[in-house]
């Protein structure tokens, strides 16, 4: 119960993590969050089941949306776009793009969008070919062209 001294602006609730949702996060202002990360006006991250069980929104806080995650078979792909990499500085690469293989299990981070869709890999048999043409300049390490 809050005294005379005490008024309640806000009842927040705890946002439970499990291991296919994630909650994607944008500081208000700078700030210090909860796990002692400082945060930067308008940065974006994300907080999954690895960080914390369960999250409260902090006053700093924002929630952009809940993030689920996404599942690719061993027979699926997809382009991201803007990836997030460690030579990037955990920022996005804006521009570029990076294919991710099945089987796999990961969350978008903050800027990185999935161009086109999961998409299924073509199987051929024997008596099949494909006809590739390059959308973008692209080098064959294989030919040297």
């Amino acid at each position: 119960m809050p005294t005379a001294e005490i008024e309640v602006l806000d009842l927040r609730k705890g946002y439970v993590l499990n291991d296919v949702t994630a909650l994607h996060l944008k500081a208000l202002k700078n700030f210090t969050d909860f796990y002692s990360v400082k945060r930067r006006a308008g940065q974006e991250w994300l907080i999954d089941k690895t960080i914390k069980d369960v999250h409260i929104i902090d006053a700093g806080e924002e929630l952009v949306r809940e993030e689920r995650i996404i599942v690719l078979t061993q027979t699926q792909y997809c382009i991201i776009r803007n990836p997030i990499t460690k030579e990037s500085g955990g920022k996005p690469d804006y521009g570029r793009q990076l294919i991710r293989r099945g089987d796999a299990r990961f969350f978008l981070q903050p800027g990185e969008v999935i161009h086109e869709g999961i998409k299924n890999i073509i199987v051929i048999n024997e008596e099949e070919a494909l006809l590739v043409k390059a959308k973008v300049p692209y080098f064959d390490k294989r030919t040297n062209k």
